[in-house]
């Protein structure tokens, strides 16, 4: 979607009040030309739209203009000492006017300046054609050249830079929406006057200046004229001619006369514009003609239907009737829906092919035949706003520097470098050139703080592995605040709590983001102490063995029933055929941990295990069935003694290692009597007496 500039006109005053327009000045076309004195050859910007011409100065420089002109078509020049030269020249919101073919100026502010030149010739017309010039002054005060960075850290090579901050200066507005309400002359609707009425005036005239252009920029395709609208009434639509003029005197035929010398303009008497009112007065005083309502009525290069006369030969839709006025009205313009946007005649758009954009831009709209009267509310032209160039803006580029310190010269660029170990200011003069050859100077300081350093820091350790360390650290020195990060930690307080032992590196930062870097250490005051053993059942000697495998402990402490402590590292507890309850206490200095289980070792004692084994008979005969005395049930590991009695109570046999010495019936060799014998058998926690029958 193409986006527009819009030029607005508001008209509220009947013509009854005495106009500037000058009949025979209608085809006088003047071309301002301006002369400038100087050596300077101008600036071209290069733009899109069409190059711009600058001629840059610094501030406090004059520059001297000489007013000349031409008229168009070759008509007969005047002698310049009877024309008028009217130069104004603006900056920002300021204006000056003088006359005189010879101007002279002394730039005295910074920013981009606009000079006009106006011609009057003797006969008093003026040109409609503008001309102008820009001049962009260069200026930096010294409060705007300043040094960055403006601190710099001791001990650090920092590289310097000049910079400058001028305030733009004045501009000049390109805007792409040109509205003159703030320009309304007349405080009613401009009437378009009755021929037959005695009115001062025999036709509507009203002109919009456009200055908002690039100078000499031309309408270079007719399709960027966007639209002409119109807000206005009239009973009789068939009456009128509307005509535009470009700053050059071409025109553009909007409503033309196709009836010759027949009254009227071809078009009939039943076709009203917007919502006239009907019982006008064939006078101008407006007591006598109130105004109707408007309608906006537009026409483009770029339009939606054909001209007015067309569409009623075409026998198409040009009017609908309306109750208000109960008669037939033309269809208004739909600019939202870009609907019934209406053709020149003729093809007239095209006669805007390269006219000056800058200039005053004519409506005349004339009531060919008499009867009936109406008004101009307001109305505009509109272009694209892809031909508006951007607003005019300057600051000054600098092209060379110049560092003095200590009448010392430090650098001939931009940018110098600065490593003291010694804190305090150093002042730099900085002198500039511009790319306007412009001259400034500043003073500038850059200040090295003190080192920063670490103040004071506290370490609290870790105790058992149980994250309960923390440090601080609190800095000094630069320039405060400070900002502290632990590299490892992703933290950024000065302290931090819930660490384990470690190494801890850290940075201090300052305001100017000088550093001081370090490593924390958090201690151990205990390793963590971790309980645990392990249990083997020796069915040998009948004991539970029980093995401690805990770490980072030097005291334990065992608990296997009530009041049932010992507190060797490693413990055997008697296998009693009973079950066991086991918890560990392992400690250290500041560190414990506790582990607990439980082990039944129903049935699986000696007594248990033996009871129901025990021999009472056996058959030394050597048929190799039953020859010796055994116990079933018996380790061979198992410690313990066997003895056997006669039934005189005489010893017979002692064994400390029954379960590998069965008795085989001999004592000392030599066999024993047949009979009744009793043993005694003692083990670990357990033993058992009983008799046994010997026979042969």
């Amino acid at each position: 979607m193409k986006k527009h500039t819009y030029i607005l006109l508001s008209l509220i005053t009947l013509l009854t009040v005495q106009k500037s327009w000058t009949q025979d000045c209608d085809n006088v076309f003047i071309i301002p030309g301006i002369e400038i004195v100087t050596d300077i050859t101008p600036y071209t910007q290069e733009d899109s739209i069409i190059n711009i011409n600058y001629y840059d100065v610094c501030i406090g420089d004059t520059l001297q203009f000489i007013g000349n002109w031409s008229y168009l078509n070759d008509v007969l020049q005047e002698s310049p000492a009877d024309s008028t030269f009217i130069w104004s020249h603006t900056i920002g919101s300021e204006k000056t006017t003088e006359k005189g073919r010879y101007f002279s100026h002394i730039f005295k502010k910074r920013g981009v300046h606009q000079i006009d030149l106006n011609i009057k010739d003797s006969l008093n017309c003026t040109n409609k054609e503008y001309e102008k010039v820009y001049v962009r002054v260069s200026h930096v005060e010294a409060d705007e050249i300043y040094i960055t960075p403006a601190e710099v850290c001791v001990d650090v090579k920092t590289e310097l830079e000049v910079m400058t901050k001028p305030e733009p200066g004045a501009i000049v507005s390109m805007t792409g929406i040109y509205e003159f309400k703030d320009q309304q002359i007349f405080p009613e609707p401009d009437i378009i006057p009755d021929t037959a009425a005695a009115c001062s005036k025999k036709f509507y005239e009203e002109k919009i200046s456009v200055n908002s252009f690039s100078p000499k920029q031309k309408l270079k395709d007719i399709n960027d004229f966007d639209e002409i609208c119109i807000n206005m009434e009239h009973e009789y639509a068939g009456k009128l001619t509307i005509e535009l003029e470009a700053p050059n005197g071409n025109t553009v035929s909007l409503l033309s006369d196709e009836n010759g010398n027949f009254g009227g303009n071809g078009l009939g008497l039943f076709y009203e514009l917007g919502l006239p009112n009907v019982d006008d007065n064939p006078d101008c005083l407006p007591a006598n003609n109130p105004a109707g309502t408007g309608m906006k009525y537009c026409w483009s290069p770029n339009n939606t239907d054909t001209t007015w006369h067309e569409l009623k030969r075409k026998s198409l839709s040009l009017q609908d009737f309306t109750e208000e006025s109960n008669d037939f009205m033309i269809i208004p313009s739909n600019t939202d829906e870009r609907t019934r946007i209406y053709a020149a005649y003729n093809n007239s758009f095209n006669n805007l092919q390269n006219t000056p954009l800058n200039g005053r831009w004519t409506l005349k709209v004339e009531n060919i035949d008499k009867d009936g009267n109406g008004y101009i509310f307001d109305w505009y032209i509109k272009f694209n706003n892809d031909i508006v160039p951007s607003n005019l803006i300057y600051k000054p580029v600098s092209t060379s520097f110049k560092w003095t310190n200590s009448d010392t010269i430090v650098s001939n660029t931009n940018k110098t470098n600065l490593e003291t170990a010694n804190p305090g200011y150093y002042d730099y003069e900085i002198d500039i050139v511009d790319n306007f050859g412009c001259k400034y100077s500043g003073i500038d300081s850059v200040f090295v703080p003190t080192k920063v350093l670490l103040d004071r820091y506290e370490s609290l350790p870790d105790s058992c592995e149980n994250r309960i360390g923390s440090v601080l650290v609190e800095g000094s020195g630069g320039t405060k605040p400070y900002t502290y990060f632990w590299n490892t930690l992703d933290k950024t307080d000065s302290t931090v709590l819930y660490l384990r032992a470690g190494d801890y590196p850290y940075t201090i930062t300052d305001a100017t983001n000088c550093k001081h870097e370090g490593i924390i250490n958090v201690g151990q005051r205990s390793k963590d102490v971790t309980a645990a053993f392990s249990f083997e059942l020796d069915t040998c000697t009948s004991h539970l063995n029980l093995s401690n495998e805990s770490t980072n402990s030097k005291y334990f402490t065992w608990n296997y029933g009530a009041d049932k402590l010992k507190y060797d590292r490693n413990i055997a507890l008697p296998n009693l055929g009973e079950a066991y309850q086991i918890e560990l206490i392992a400690s250290n200095e500041h560190c414990a941990d506790t582990i607990a289980d439980s082990f039944d070792l129903t049935g699986t004692d000696a007594y248990n295990r033996i009871k129901n084994y025990l021999p009472n008979v056996f058959t030394p005969n050597d048929d190799s069935f039953n020859d010796v005395l055994s116990i079933k049930g018996l380790r061979e590991c198992e410690t313990g003694t066997l003895k056997i009695y006669n039934k005189w109570g005489d010893e017979v046999y002692y064994s400390v290692s029954p379960g590998l010495e069965p008795w085989d019936g001999t004592h000392f060799g030599e066999e024993v009597a047949e009979g009744t014998y009793f043993y005694v058998l003692k083990l670990n926690y357990a033993e058992f007496k009983g008799t046994v029958s010997l026979i042969r």
